[in-house]
Parts: C-alpha cells; sequence; structure tokens
C-alpha cells in the first residue's frame, strides 16, 4: 500500500527526527517543477507596498494556512525600464508571483480556476501596463514518499515547543505521485513550504510554444538545485 506523508508523521515522536527513505530509489521528478524568476533579463519589478513578513500572502504549509491576496490594500508595483522590456513572470518577494496577462490566460486555458488572480497596473518608464499578482488555489499533499527520501524532524523553539519540518535529504529532491489527477497543471503543495508554486510539464511546454519569458524551472527541493528549463 503506498505511503503518504502523513503516515510518516505520525511514526515521529514530538522532538524526534527520522529519515524514511524512498522504496524506488534515485527517482527525479520529471512530470511537475518549481518555478521562478528568471534574472537574466533586466529591469527590476519593484512591489512598494507589501505587508509585513508574517501578513504577506502565502501559499499554504503544515505549519501555517493560506494567506489569499485579498488581505493586500492595492499593489503599488513599478519597472525601473521602458513597457517593452517587461517580461511575462517575477517573482516578488512573496509568495504572490506577477504574471502578464497572456501568461495568465495561458495557465486558465490549461487548467480553469487554478490561479487566485488579482489585476494590477505596473507603472514602467514609459507608462502604465495592465498585469496581475497571482497565486495557485490548490494547496495539495501530493508528495510520494514511496519515490523520494523524506525527513521528519522537529526543531526546538523552547519553552517545550516544536516546529516539525519536512525535508528532502537526497539530492534529487522532491518527487509527486505519479497518480495525481493528469487535469491539474498547477499547484502548491503543504511539504513544500508556502513559496513553491508547480507547474506541469505541458504547461511548460506550452509556454515555451507561446513565447513567454522571465523564468526557469528546477526538480522541487533539488539540491544543488537541478535547472531544468531557462524562458
Amino acid at each position: 500500500m503506498k505511503r503518504t506523508v502523513d503516515d510518516l508523521l505520525a511514526l515521529v515522536p514530538e522532538g524526534g527526527s527520522h529519515i524514511f527513505k524512498a522504496k524506488v530509489p534515485d527517482v527525479v521528478e520529471n512530470r511537475f517543477f518549481a518555478v521562478a524568476s528568471n534574472r537574466d533579463y533586466p529591469g527590476v519589478f519593484y512591489w512598494k507596498n507589501t505587508l509585513e513578513f508574517t501578513k504577506n500572502p502565502w501559499m499554504g504549509a503544515r505549519g501555517k494556512k493560506r494567506i489569499g491576496l485579498d488581505v493586500l490594500p492595492t499593489p503599488e508595483v513599478s519597472f525601473s525600464l521602458k513597457k517593452g522590456r517587461l517580461v511575462d513572470f517575477y517573482t516578488t518577494g512573496t509568495a504572490a508571483c506577477g504574471i502578464s496577462n497572456r501568461l495568465r490566460d495561458l495557465i486558465e486555458d490549461l487548467d480553469p480556476g487554478s490561479l487566485e488572480v488579482l489585476p494590477i497596473v505596473v507603472k514602467a518608464k514609459d507608462g502604465d501596463v495592465e498585469y496581475n499578482l497571482v497565486m495557485p488555489n490548490r494547496c495539495l499533499s501530493a508528495i510520494d514518499p514511496d519515490l523520494c527520501d523524506i525527513q521528519i524532524v522537529d526543531e526546538d523553539l523552547g519553552g517545550g515547543q516544536w516546529m516539525r519540518k519536512v525535508k528532502y535529504p537526497n539530492r534529487n529532491g522532491a518527487v509527486i505521485d505519479p497518480d495525481l489527477d493528469p487535469d491539474i497543471h498547477s499547484f502548491a503543495d503543504i511539504d513544500l513550504g508556502g513559496y513553491t508554486w508547480l507547474w506541469s510539464r505541458q504547461l511548460i511546454d506550452e509556454a515555451k510554444l507561446a513565447g513567454i519569458k522571465g523564468l526557469y524551472t528546477t526538480v522541487p527541493e533539488s539540491y544543488p538545485s537541478i535547472e531544468i528549463d531557462r524562458l
């Protein structure tokens, strides 16, 4: 019977630490990849009025519930170059990402309802651009501990309090359950922290075909990071 991360958590006593080895070793994730901003492109995408760290948008994790975009005041976002230099994807220092209208439409066409979207205006050097702050609407438990090493560890916060973490000690990182619904192309996972946005191979390939720019992808939690695509 396939194990879940919940099954492993139940086996580790409070204050403990244990590494559970994969039943099928040396698997490298090949369907879902973490996306991040490609800093090869010039220009600074700057969000001036973010909230304090603990109140900013958060995709969700075991130790902290999701914080949606509805908590935000109207975002004040600028771009340091002219409009034509703005690309399609930026990270923001929060769990929210900035994406163009065409990337928003591409994701929504492939995986309807998968995004929480807050339309914004980006003030470039030569005028305003319609843009979006987004986060995935889904926060799933989709890691397959039969296919990757999992470490459950409690970190001492003092005063008899512990913070339980799920880590991935093998350099190949995390592996997603291959039986996950094939119609899912965009999500976060509660065991990858609140900043990791996962895209399917199909979504990435469609972004490439559409000429989307501004992102790169990696195997989630791989260390050193295993880079897959650079758009």
